[in-house]
């Protein structure tokens, strides 16, 4: 649980994790270099369950993960943030899933949303389908969502996994997109947290920067299969991940186009599988067609 300037919240994220069913967990809390008063928050609570870390300096919400996961002990890690509520069977409900299905590495699931004050205002949904489903799904966004996340211990040993810092705003896009190359990763349709939505949050906060690392990443998937586009191709692959509208009946043909060229490469490179691309990228296609034609009547 890293945490910086959640005074405000942190009292509750932690007794929310002090209060689960499943009670043999260490806490390790990193307080990123809070100048407000997270550290007092955070001392109030004594449990010999909590290992607390303290640095004198602000490193970022990543660096202060890895941190987090080069001195954990656990069988599994669990992502907790530091203004979110876990529910009580939160950590009892992925311990028994990963237990029961040891070929899956790392899980989410689904959550409430709320806001400042507590208040539900929404639902934090994610497709509950089939691994290599999710792993088509992922060359669009990130439909983990992180603050629900759990991965087995021993695979990140295995594959020595890391945030990559370079991603500063959307590390964790790049983290589960790297999973999921290399195990099952899947979405469990139970919901584990409240998701606090506020304007300090780096979605919010960077939203712009977050959507330029993000774009990286879309990128960054492709080229780890091998895929192969031009520069102008890559712009158009962008845009219909994004579910942007094209300007013209010939960009929406070149869109196409491309879509038709990363099938066959597929079939050559086997990276993901063709069912489900075909669907996902026909799902793609068709929201662009009809952004193009809503764009034209208006």
């Amino acid at each position: 649980m890293p945490c910086y300037n959640a005074g405000k919240y942190v009292g509750g994220a932690i007794e929310s994790i002090l209060g689960q069913s499943l009670q043999n967990f260490e806490l390790i809390i990193i307080n990123d270099g809070s100048k407000d008063n997270s550290h007092q928050e955070i001392f109030r609570y004594k449990d010999n369950r909590i290992k607390y870390i303290p640095f004198s300096k602000n490193i970022g919400n990543y660096p202060a993960r890895n941190a987090g996961i080069s001195i954990a002990e656990g069988k599994y890690i669990c992502v907790m943030d530091a203004d979110d509520i876990a529910y009580e069977n939160r950590l009892q409900l992925q311990y028994d899933y990963l237990e029961s299905n040891p070929r899956t590495g790392a899980i989410g699931g689904q959550g409430k949303i709320i806001n400042n004050n507590g208040e539900l205002t929404g639902k934090l949904t994610n497709p509950v389908v089939p691994f290599r489903q999710l792993q088509v799904l992922l060359l669009m966004n990130n439909f983990v969502a992180h603050p629900t996340f759990m991965i087995r211990a021993s695979l990140v040993r295995k594959y020595q996994l890391r945030y990559d810092e370079n991603y500063f705003y959307a590390s964790d896009f790049d983290f589960i997109s790297r999973c999921c190359t290399l195990f099952p990763v899947q979405n469990i349709d139970h919901e584990l947290i409240q998701y606090r939505h506020h304007s300090q949050q780096i979605s919010s906060k960077h939203h712009a920067m977050q959507v330029e690392y993000a774009d990286r990443i879309r990128l960054s998937q492709l080229k780890f299969h091998n895929f192969e586009l031009s520069n102008e191709e890559k712009r158009i692959y962008l845009q219909l991940m994004k579910r942007m509208a094209f300007s013209s009946k010939e960009e929406l043909t070149e869109g196409l186009n491309l879509l038709n060229k990363l099938m066959k490469q597929n079939l050559r490179l086997r990276a993901f599988n063709q069912k489900f691309l075909f669907g996902f990228f026909d799902y793609v296609l068709a929201i662009a067609q009809e952004k193009m034609i809503v764009g034209n009547v208006s």
